[in-house]
């Protein structure tokens, strides 16, 4: 529920599901109840942001901030119902209407962002760009900026500015910084420690770090002893080593998306059974760490990305190491695979069309590594092996245009490595 104030007029307005009811009238006297019936939920979201929007630009405020300082009215955060509801968003940080009932909760104990999860649930339900929508953005901008001091803190320092709610570092949803885009900060581990001890951060769904080896190195440390339940997108960039990583992974248990890339880094024993995708890239990816994601259990894995080596090192992996990561049956519903940089990536198809994966594999990238023209031939001879097989991406070497042309007949898109701009990998890890 919504409920703003104009001198001593009252308006308020609830959703419950696709109908809205309004009441307004004067403090003291009778309210006026209407009840406005929409075709779906989103049509009564947008529909409720338009009506909050339109109040405000008329001059209503939050009802009793003329009585008390913004940042007053705190719902204690160890109530066991705030607990549960928490909980709740965080099995599903991408299900609006958790935030919706929490939000609800904290409306009823005059906490501001309670009014923060309504109005954004609103301008989010708005989905068509225009006037509407940019009314009800520039309402929750406002609402950030008069509420800062409860919904940022010192966090603010880190906010160039504070009414855009989609801007570097903090991206607000649904009355929480859903992503954090740590990479144009001083310390981006401190500025981490600070956001997930902060109760905006308490449901932080996307990371995405890019700092030095030592930043680096103790933002790992802060995931691994404070990463909140509700994370499923991480990404990790290192300008240096990050060492073994396998002091992360408890912690990651409920990530679906993972990319590190760093100089180098072991995975130790590696247990991520929710996650959908990995990208693990690094100078020189060692045995070991190939032998550890054979070994993994991996029920949901569906897009595997590995860079064996940077353009001026060689990797030790060696073909029967990945030859005993695709021959797995355990990888049942792998779908898409990058093995970038393999010096023997030519008889890599060859393991690839005998292997369990081949019948469902529907992407292969084999970049940066090295293709005989006999060998993509053999591709194009494979296809009854890749039934599902629809995209390949190819190093330039051998690949003549006549060579081309048969694969694009064969599997239909045919992607050159000469495609892309400047491999950027080596400069980005501290190694060129």
């Amino acid at each position: 529920m919504i409920r703003l104030e104009r001198d001593d007029e009252i308006w308020q307005v609830r959703r419950d599901g696709t109908i809205l009811e309004v009441k307004s009238g004067r403090t003291g006297a009778k309210a006026r109840t209407e009840r406005k019936y929409h075709a779906n939920v989103e049509s009564a979201e947008a529909a409720l942001a338009e009506l909050v929007c339109a109040k405000r630009e008329a001059g209503y405020t939050e009802a009793g901030a003329r009585e008390r300082p913004a940042a007053t009215g705190i719902a204690p955060l160890d109530d066991p119902q705030a607990v549960a509801l928490r909980a709740a968003i965080a099995r599903d940080p991408y299900d609006a209407s958790a935030y919706a009932v929490y939000g609800d909760w904290l409306q009823g104990h005059g906490d501001p962002r309670g009014e923060l999860i309504a109005l954004q649930l609103a301008a989010e339900a708005i989905t068509k760009p225009g006037d509407r929508r940019e009314r009800a953005l520039r309402a929750v901008g406002r609402y950030l900026e008069k509420h800062a001091a409860h919904l940022l803190g010192d966090l603010a320092s880190e906010v160039s500015e504070i009414r855009e709610p989609h801007f570097a570092p903090f991206y607000w949803r649904s009355g929480f910084v859903h992503r954090a885009s740590l990479y144009a900060v001083d310390d981006a581990a401190e500025v981490l420690a600070r956001l997930l001890a902060h109760p905006s951060g308490a449901l932080l769904a996307e990371l995405d770090i890019r700092a030095g080896e030592t930043h680096a190195n103790r933002a790992i440390e802060v995931l691994a002893r404070a990463a909140p339940p509700s994370l499923r997108v991480v990404s990790l960039r290192a300008r240096g080593a990050v060492g073994n990583l396998d002091r992360l992974w408890p912690a990651l248990a409920p990530v679906r998306d993972l990319a590190i890339g760093a100089r180098s880094f072991e995975v130790g024993v590696i247990a991520l059974p929710a996650l959908r995708k990995l990208s693990l890239q690094t100078v020189q990816l060692s045995r070991a760490t190939v032998a550890a994601i054979a070994a993994a259990p991996w029920p949901a894995l569906e897009r595997l990305e590995l860079r064996l080596c940077s353009r001026w090192e060689s990797s030790p992996v060696e073909l029967g190491d990945l030859a005993a990561l695709v021959g797995r049956t355990a990888l049942p519903v792998l779908t898409a695979l990058e093995i970038r940089g393999a010096r023997f990536a030519g008889a890599l198809v060859h393991v690839l069309a005998a292997s369990p994966l081949a019948p469902r594999l529907e992407v292969l990238d084999l970049m940066a590594g090295r293709i005989a023209a006999d060998d993509l031939v053999a591709l194009a001879a494979a296809r009854p092996a890749f039934p599902a097989l629809r995209e390949v991406w190819l190093p330039i070497d051998e690949l003549t245009p006549a060579l081309q042309a048969i694969l694009e007949r064969t599997y239909g898109k045919v992607i050159r490595e000469d495609a892309f701009s400047m491999d950027t990998f080596d400069l980005d890890v501290g190694a060129g």
